[in-house]
């Protein structure tokens, strides 16, 4: 074998092997409508019609409808904290009359903008002008917003742990960043923040204030919801994948319609139909049964799902859990898995049934098959119970996690 003919082998190779990893980073799996899943390498999305090649190497073209959700396989690691240079060169632009060293500490910032509507808009604080906040959005868009629909802003710092939750209040909330909270109505934000205290109104810098929670009624999304691998959440009209890998999406925000390109493989997830699926993690059980006393006290132990939003919910045996909705559910999908740290001593049943009773998978778990996937129907009743049965060797170690526990309407 001649030096050229090696060196044209290893070229082909290289390039082969650069291919097939992006390919890799172009997998997708698509959940449609009954909840089954395909696996395919995205190609574009234009005009309500998704084109992707499937796991056979056929290339197909389907309606949008078809589908709930769009989830990306191989999302990259989360980015590293940036500086944001072109915000230095740029910050007449979007805030008149503000002087750059007045912002230095929020352009070093990248804080969490999250709305009433489910939205977070990670980015970076632009300005304030008494009722509103700009926000420029994954280093792609600013935007703005008004006060009433924002339920939190990270401004000057994070607001860890102060939550809506575990705050006693009913007010807004003030986090400053010395680590004092004040509870209040706020009024105004721009250079100064301005709260309501009963009779007495606060006037602090904006510096400040590491971030505020304000207490404005959340409500549904409307529309397609896009996630990002920097935590975004955004509502969209419309989302486009070009052959490029790019990714457009268009966004009506409060009547002015803009749009955000972002490369594809900055995007985590495309849920196309919000209102036809939920996160049952989300859905307050309405009983938790079990023998031990220990694990009725408990309750559910939930683990975020960044990728699309449908947190994973962990059990832990004996035990009956039973749901109900608002509204006739169709079926019910989940991952079930045994982890390897329960194998030793873990075996155990899985139950699901319907909200009449009628048991529609039953299915063991234990360390030569540690995992399940579950796609039922629940015959158009609104609700459904999961038990985790002790097996063979008692309860010992029986705790399983279901992973993307989704029901569909």
């Amino acid at each position: 074998m001649t030096a050229r003919t090696l060196g044209i082998l290893i070229a082909a190779a290289g390039v082969a092997c650069l291919a097939g990893a992006a390919r890799a980073q172009n997998s997708w799996r698509f959940v449609a409508r009954d909840l089954s899943e395909q696996v395919g390498e995205l190609t574009t999305l234009e005009g309500g019609v998704v084109s992707f090649i499937d796991e056979h190497g056929r290339s197909q073209q389907r309606p949008v409808t078809d589908f709930v959700v769009a989830v990306h396989e191989l999302a990259p690691a989360e980015r590293a904290p940036r500086e944001l240079p072109w915000i230095t060169r740029q910050l007449d632009r979007f805030s008149p009359g503000v002087r750059e060293d007045e912002l230095e500490d929020i352009k070093a910032f990248v804080g969490r903008l999250e709305l009433t509507d489910g939205q977070v808009w990670v980015g970076t604080p632009l300005s304030a002008s008494g009722q509103s906040v700009s926000w420029f959005v994954e280093d792609a868009l600013v935007l703005s917003v008004g006060l009433e629909q924002i339920v939190s802003a990270e401004l000057y710092g994070p607001l860890g742990p102060i939550t809506r939750s575990n705050w006693n209040t009913v007010g807004d909330l003030v986090a400053l960043r010395n680590g004092d909270v004040l509870d209040g109505f706020v009024d105004s934000i721009d250079e100064q923040v301005r709260v309501e205290a009963g009779d007495e109104v606060i006037s602090m810098p904006l510096d400040r204030v590491a971030g505020v929670l304000l207490a404005n009624r959340t409500e549904a999304p409307e529309g397609m919801v896009v996630r990002t691998t920097g935590g975004s959440v955004i509502t969209v009209d419309d989302v486009r994948f070009s052959l490029t890998g790019e990714m457009t999406a268009v966004l009506d925000h409060q009547g002015d319609t803009s749009e955000i390109t972002l490369p594809g493989q900055r995007v985590r997830s495309v849920l196309f139909a919000p209102n036809a699926v939920a996160s049952l993690a989300k859905i307050e059980p309405a009983e938790v049964s079990s023998p031990d006393a220990a694990v009725r006290g408990r309750g559910l132990e939930t683990e975020a799902d960044p990728g699309v939003g449908f947190d994973s919910i962990a059990l832990r045996g004996p035990v009956v859990v039973r749901w109900s909705f608002a509204r006739p559910a169709s079926r019910f999908a989940a991952t079930v898995t045994l982890p390897p740290a329960m194998w030793a001593w873990g075996d155990c049943e899985i139950v699901v049934s319907t909200a009449d009773g009628r048991e529609v998978l039953r299915e063991r778990l234990w360390a030569e098959r540690p995992s399940v996937e579950i796609n039922v129907p629940l015959a158009g009743l609104p609700g459904l119970s999961v038990e985790i049965a002790s097996g063979r060797g008692g309860s010992v170690q029986d705790r399983v996690v279901l992973t993307r526990p989704v029901v569909s309407w």
